[in-house]
């Protein structure tokens, strides 16, 4: 029955729940947000399962996209409307929405015009958010820094309002990412927006060939991670990295499809060089087609990003690393454990431990299960990532978008495999 249902449904569900409850606090407890995340893992495993796509389903997806500029606009960066001119093209983006229906140079280039807008705004938002609170932001910037003076990166960044003493968390590919923008603009950030524009371009380098209502579908899809409400923003002064990520999966994916195994291995090895999570959230998930070639080349990319740094100083740099999985789980985080927490149950050590693993185990039941199309693959990794970041010791919005995204690339796949363009 559910491998009849519709794919599109469950999608649009899960995009809602992910969307919303990662937007109630940005991933900080709630009972709204909790009820709302672990729905979406329900919604996502639905829409690995389903095989079926209704094509008259498919407008609500344009319709949710409408959606999430309209409550960016209404819920501005911290839940409630500014009026700044940097929103203002948030506003713009909205018309543009609607113009879509209508007018044909708009229907065109939607995708285009309203990308443009929501950088513009983004990047308005980031200028006026140079005196934030938030770790990353700090992390980030000061990394860059210290590797840019030949000090180890992983050093503690002397910030004393952040209590813990804060480094850099993250595999250093992002760190050499983020150089230019730190040199040229004074701010890591900007290679966010950077990110989400080669994104955008790559995933309709992916879908050309698409026609009718497929093509409005997959370009409400690739709109759609840019405009979640509040945590698209988000990144703007929290300078979490998943967009680094986000970019390294399209064109992973965009180089697979086209058989290019040098390109891929340079996608793969720098996936996996930015953040720890990439190895198995979607590596692991597309297992099955890489060549030798191409995992040579990434094997020998990401050690020649990762390696030098373990070798300058490993015990700091693990302890980096590991950090968040070796801290004591946050009752302010979304996760199982928060969710018993609330409930006055506190769940032991070894049952935290035993759900971690749970969830890698799983994540690789799922992988093999979706090893045949791309679209399973892609939805599976969303879903493998949401169940890790539901059963781990700490979670946060970030990774509710990112694995988001993934399910997003997926349904754009199985658009495109339905029309046999790929």
């Amino acid at each position: 029955m559910v491998k009849n249902s519709d794919k599109i449904f469950w999608a649009l569900l899960s995009f809602f729940c992910l969307g919303l409850g990662a937007a109630f606090g940005l991933g900080f407890w709630s009972m709204i947000s909790a009820i709302l995340l672990f729905s979406s893992l329900l919604a996502i495993g639905l829409c690995f399962v389903a095989e079926n796509i209704v094509d008259s389903s498919a407008k609500y997806l344009n319709y949710l996209l409408g959606m999430f500029i309209l409550t960016s606009i209404l819920l501005g960066p911290e839940g409630k409307p500014v009026f700044t001119w940097w929103m203002g093209f948030y506003v713009l983006a909205f018309l543009i929405w609607i113009l879509s229906f209508k007018v044909e140079f708009v229907k065109k280039n939607k995708v285009w015009i309203i990308l443009g807008l929501i950088v513009v705004g983004q990047g308005g938002a980031l200028l006026a958010y140079q005196n934030v609170f938030s770790d990353v932001v700090y992390e980030v910037n000061y990394g860059v820094d210290y590797l840019l003076k030949g000090i180890f990166p992983y050093t503690a960044i002397p910030i004393t309002h952040l209590g813990d003493p804060w480094r850099y968390y993250y595999l250093p590919g992002g760190l050499f990412l983020s150089i230019p923008f730190r040199l040229i603009l004074g701010d890591a950030r900007w290679v966010f927006i950077v990110a989400e524009i080669i994104t955008v371009f790559v995933l309709k380098k992916i879908s050309k060939g698409s026609t009718g209502e497929n093509q409005k579908t997959i370009e409400a899809l690739i709109l759609i991670p840019l405009v979640v409400p509040k945590v698209s923003l988000a990144y703007f002064w929290n300078g979490n990295i998943e967009w680094l990520l986000i970019v390294s999966v399209s064109c992973l994916a965009y180089f697979l499809i086209k058989k290019n195994k040098w390109a891929t291995g340079i996608a793969l090895g720098l996936g996996v060089g930015i953040k720890q999570q990439f190895i198995i959230y979607p590596a692991l998930f597309l297992w099955n087609r890489y060549s030798k070639k191409t995992l040579l080349i990434a094997v020998m990319l990401a050690g020649l990003i990762v390696l030098p740094f373990a070798i300058w100083d490993y015990k700091t740099m693990s302890d980096a690393l590991l950090y968040v999985n070796n801290k004591t789980p946050i009752p302010e985080r979304v996760t199982l454990w928060s969710l018993f927490y609330h409930l006055g149950i506190i769940l032991p050590k070894e049952v935290r431990t035993l759900m971690l693993f749970g969830a890698i185990a799983i994540s690789g039941g799922v992988a093999y299960l979706g090893r045949h199309s791309y679209s399973k693959a892609f939805i599976g990794a969303g879903l493998g990532m949401t169940l890790a970041s539901l059963l781990a010791n700490f979670s946060a919005y970030n990774y509710f978008h990112y694995a988001l995204f993934l399910v997003a690339l997926g349904l754009i796949f199985s658009l495109l495999e339905k029309e046999k363009v790929i």
